[in-house]
């Protein structure tokens, strides 16, 4: 994505899923608190995952993925669109169509499944420039 408001970082990933959770945390709250963005993981259940610890820890977050309801899909994007949810934990699923101006972050919990997927996925942050 050849936006200059976008900035890349690479962190390595702990080997201790409760690590790559708090660490995942920790870059949030440190750098976009109050802030809306996306946490990309590979698996349902890992959104699920990812959406509660980051709620227990006082962040609006909710997962979205293709076993979810379209009814509670349509709230939830609703929902973050108007700012009451900060952070969608998302599949593959929230991706196409998008088009939220103020995404702050894009974190990917997971590796995306192709370099086009990652290269969506991360598109979906900065566009109001």
């Amino acid at each position: 994505v050849n936006r200059p408001n976008l900035v890349y970082r690479v962190e390595e990933k702990p080997y201790a899923s409760k690590d790559v959770l708090t660490m995942i945390l920790s870059v949030i709250k440190q750098n976009f608190s109050g802030k809306s963005g996306i946490v990309y993981c590979l698996s349902r259940r890992d959104a699920e995952d990812v959406a509660k610890f980051l709620a227990e820890n006082g962040l609006r977050a909710l997962p979205y993925h293709a076993d979810l309801s379209d009814e509670y899909r349509t709230r939830v994007h609703q929902q973050w669109t108007k700012g009451i949810v900060h952070i969608m934990v998302a599949t593959i699923a929230f991706g196409m169509g998008i088009n939220k101006p103020d995404v702050r972050f894009v974190i990917h919990h997971s590796m995306s499944k192709s370099l086009a997927a990652y290269y969506q996925e991360s598109g979906r942050g900065g566009r109001d420039g």
